[in-house]
């Protein structure tokens, strides 16, 4: 067994998230820092109650929600901001779970035999059944134990389809979360194929301009920039800042998401000046959004910071620099945190570069005949 079986109280109640950081996942990771952007993907489920109807349900995922964080409790507060957006815009959603395309190991025994057992065309059992595997599955993917993850979501899967048929919107939340498994694992070419079939089940039954659209769009541009396809990321990404402005507003926390994405796309693309714009628009959004000493306005500062050292603006990057390592430290992070190692030696970098113009200038009045 690859690891101890989940508890009821494991599982989680909060179903709408964003997904871990890391380029290595081909999303805009969640997380900033002067080398990454953001990330938006949902987990999604469904009620026993919903089922019948088709209705979907979400809600926002707290703190420590989502799979697998890259490590450090920062990241929850994306994850509230990127789907304060999402959670609470929602007012549909689908059954959260993935579809694997492997069975995982000895511990996967327990998910498919659970699902063997609900099977018989018990309808409403079935859903039931194919619900608790997509808990199971979750749980298995936070704690990475993702061949048993992936063996859960694929009984999740059979039983769904069997009960719901292939294109019913539970089948599309199900494979959203294969989709983001797929996409922490690496895996981009897989992911981005599901991505596709999720969209078209989506927009089958919401239409072109519903916010769940949105949120796949989004996820298949992170998975675009992740394959280096950054004109096609920055294009989808453009319209996802469309399709949001049009549903939330301009100052909706969500284009601040996608907006950050947006500008890690331009910032790979080595067009900074456009980097800097999307980063000044989702630091506006955030700063009046979340309070003008939030970790998040404080990465966002790191990330001007660092991108006005490259464009040869010294005394911008140095007061950027310095306002975001103050607002970690007022966000109770260490002298020892990497953000704050990295906000100040930053800092020190221009602040040298800024000491030597100035002995330069100097030199040269003090030489001139």
């Amino acid at each position: 067994m690859s690891g101890p079986s989940p508890s009821s109280d494991d599982i989680p109640t909060n179903i709408f998230s964003i997904d871990p950081p890391g380029i290595a996942s081909a999303k805009c990771p969640r997380s900033f820092n002067a080398r990454s952007a953001h990330s938006i993907t949902r987990e999604r489920t469904a009620s026993p109650t919903d089922e019948a109807s088709g209705s979907i349900t979400t809600s926002s995922i707290g703190v420590g929600g989502g799979g697998g964080d890259g490590g450090n409790g920062m990241d929850n507060n994306d994850a509230n901001d990127e789907f304060a957006a999402g959670g609470k815009r929602s007012k549909k959603k689908k059954k959260k779970g993935n579809k694997s395309n492997k069975s995982g190991n000895d511990d996967a025994a327990d998910p498919n035999s659970a699902e063997g057992g609900g099977g018989g065309g018990g309808g409403g059992n079935d859903v039931n059944v194919a619900m608790t595997l997509h808990q199971i599955a979750q749980i298995y993917r936070r704690r990475h134990h993702y061949a048993l993850a992936l063996s859960a979501y694929r009984a999740s899967l059979r039983g769904m389809k069997r009960s719901l048929g292939p294109r019913h919107p539970n089948v599309a939340a199900i494979l959203g979360n294969l989709g983001n498994l797929h996409k922490e694992m690496g895996n981009y070419d897989v992911a981005y194929e599901i991505y596709q079939e999720v969209l078209g089940i989506e927009t089958l039954h919401l239409g072109l301009s519903h916010p769940e659209v949105s949120v796949t769009l989004h996820n298949i541009a992170t998975i675009e920039s992740g394959r280096g396809r950054y004109r096609d990321a920055a294009a989808l990404y453009g319209q996802v800042i469309r399709m949001q402005r049009s549903l939330f507003g301009p100052s909706h926390i969500s284009v601040a998401v996608t907006s950050s994405c947006m500008g890690d796309v331009y910032e790979r693309m080595g067009d900074v000046p456009s980097a800097a714009q999307s980063y000044e628009e989702s630091l506006r959004i955030r700063t009046d959004v979340l309070g003008r000493d939030h970790v998040d306005v404080g990465r966002l500062l790191h990330k001007l910071g660092s991108l006005a050292s490259k464009g040869g603006d010294a005394r911008g990057a140095e007061r950027h620099l310095g306002r975001a390592a103050e607002i970690y430290r007022r966000n109770g992070l260490e002298g020892d945190h990497p953000w704050v190692r990295d906000a100040e030696r930053d800092r020190a970098d221009v602040r040298a570069e800024l000491s030597l113009r100035t002995t330069g200038t100097t030199a040269q009045v003090g030489g001139a005949p």
